[in-house]
């Protein structure tokens, strides 16, 4: 057994779909007498309510047609080699992705895993008597078997392959055509053995790792002219597949088989809710000058779905001039001015939860006696993408954030802010070119991020005040978040500490008197303000 899928179906029943390895001896003897067990083959189990298997409900769901046609690579293979990925959308369309018969060549060999170039990728639905039959193929790749024989298919398959969101026309994911696009793992997807879809040529090293495609885009299961007399002019059939795909590179051509499954991660706002982000600011009652003043900020999904994408926040203290300061990974801000910028990595929120920001806000010791007020709202970076200067200040905004210089953020795109942007280009692997484009947004606000608001905007911003004094309050201290509970009594201070106890396990104080000679102990403060 090897490829595995749950499925559920129209009639509330749930059955778990898995391959089985027929093909390939691996020098058993029993092999060769085993007629329709020698071919691999696609079963399933039914689900119980409680997920537990229907043990008397097990059946062989279809055979799978054999692959190859001449005697060498069928007595090496078997009629084809194994299904490791099953993957069975919503409507129950189902992609069998084979995977090259192993072999093991040595970590220092190309190709070394297992044999490429002989794994396709194919698509079967159910008809109207529940038998599951061949609707289609996903050419896989642009190498078409010229070189090694029939049949000429694009069957580059590496193994893996799942169903993904399909996108809008800002080449955005979009949450409600969740299997509208399939993605699959390839060897030697381009380069080579043909040029790669992007017109730039061939790619010396070639390519392996992932190609996605529309998945309402098939190919014929098994075309007449991929077993015929190759043509003289090529190829046997047109690679209109890999044509309208995307290619990811993850491995070069040496170093094809490398590469296994993908998984498509199905997050996002569920269709029919949206996310409402809220925010809420508490302060201290009082913080003194010359110190530190250590407010939260804490933001709430409270909407009908969930939140997925980073957080951008926009902290401000007033009267200005005041430093601020995220306190504790993973939120980072940058100071702009009279306000600072803070950025949490993209999350995942489900209604009802929150992530909070700890902010240290200086108190210069010239303050005296006042109040001071602090600010947060939610930022929506690309609320207006007609608006372009807004949309640069956003850019200029989290490349800042994150560590590179787009100083001074006033929407102009000039050499620094281009710079900028060619430097994180580079930094994660892409052409640094400079400008910005789609991938550039996506990169620096994926998700929810992109959305220009939220169903109420008038729950993005909080305030609240802290009183300033040049001497600590009469009814005690108020601590910084961390330092402790409640409010320190003026006394413990001011004046002297009379008495130490040293708490034990069971948290009773041990008070026994000295007597004879004291034994001096060293109290060593490792955190925190004592």
């Amino acid at each position: 057994m090897w490829g595995l899928a749950v499925h559920a179906h129209n009639d509330g029943s749930a059955r778990l779909y898995y391959s089985v390895w027929g093909s390939q001896a691996f020098g058993n003897p029993d092999w060769p007498v085993n007629q329709l067990d020698q071919q691999n083959s696609v079963w399933s189990i039914g689900l119980g309510v409680d997920g537990g298997f229907v043990a008397n409900d097990a059946r062989r769901e279809f055979v799978i047609p054999g692959f190859f046609t001449d005697v060498e690579s069928f007595s090496r293979a078997g009629g084809s080699h194994p299904i490791s990925d099953i993957a069975i959308s919503v409507a129950g369309e189902m992609v069998l992705a084979e995977r090259g018969g192993i072999r093991n060549l040595g970590l220092a060999q190309p190709e070394p895993f297992a044999w490429p170039r002989e794994s396709r990728l194919m698509r079967y639905r159910q008809n109207e008597v529940g038998a599951w039959i061949p609707t289609g193929r996903h050419d896989v790749g642009i190498d078409d078997r010229q070189d090694e024989g029939q049949p000429y298919l694009r069957a580059n398959g590496a193994g893996g392959v799942d169903f993904g969101f399909g996108y809008d026309l800002t080449l955005r994911a979009d949450a409600a055509r969740r299997d509208d696009f399939v993605w699959f793992t390839g060897d030697e997807l381009c380069g080579q053995g043909g040029t790669c879809p992007n017109g730039e040529g061939v790619d010396p090293d070639g390519s392996s790792g992932v190609q996605g495609q529309a998945a309402d885009h098939l190919d014929e299961f098994a075309p007449a002219a991929a077993y015929a007399v190759y043509p003289a002019l090529g190829p046997a059939t047109p690679p209109l597949g890999p044509e309208q795909s995307y290619f990811i590179r993850l491995q070069p051509r040496a170093e094809a088989t490398f590469v296994g499954d993908i998984e498509i991660f199905a997050g996002g706002p569920p269709v029919g809710g949206e996310p409402d982000l809220a925010v809420t600011k508490s302060m201290p009652l009082f913080c003194a000058a010359g110190g530190i003043c250590t407010a939260r900020v804490t933001v709430r999904n409270v909407g009908s779905g969930r939140w997925s994408g980073p957080l951008y926040l926009r902290d401000i203290a007033e009267p200005g001039g005041l430093t601020i300061a995220a306190v504790g990974s993973p939120w980072i801000c940058a100071s702009l001015g009279p306000a600072s910028a803070c950025y949490h990595p993209p999350v995942d929120l489900e209604i009802g939860r929150s992530r909070t920001l700890v902010v240290d806000i200086a108190v210069p010791a010239t303050f005296g006696v006042g109040s001071l007020n602090n600010c947060a709202s939610i930022v929506w970076p690309l609320a207006n993408l007609a608006d372009s200067r807004a949309v640069v200040r956003s850019v200029q905004t989290a490349l800042l954030i994150l560590g590179y210089d787009a100083w001074p953020v006033d929407g102009i795109f000039g050499p620094k802010t281009q710079a900028a942007i060619a430097a994180l280009q580079g930094d994660v692997g892409m052409a640094a070119t400079g400008v910005i484009d789609a991938v550039l947004l996506d990169i620096l606000f994926p998700g929810n991020a992109v959305l220009a608001g939220d169903g109420n905007p008038a729950n993005d911003r909080a305030c609240d005040v802290a009183t300033i004094g040049g001497v600590f309050p009469p009814g005690g201290v108020h601590l910084p978040v961390g330092s402790g509970p409640g409010h320190v009594p003026p006394a413990s201070i001011h004046q002297p500490v009379k008495r130490l106890s040293i708490l034990t396990p069971d948290r009773r104080a041990k008070l026994t008197p000295l007597s004879g000679t004291a034994e001096v102990v060293p109290v060593v403060n490792r955190g925190g303000t004592c």
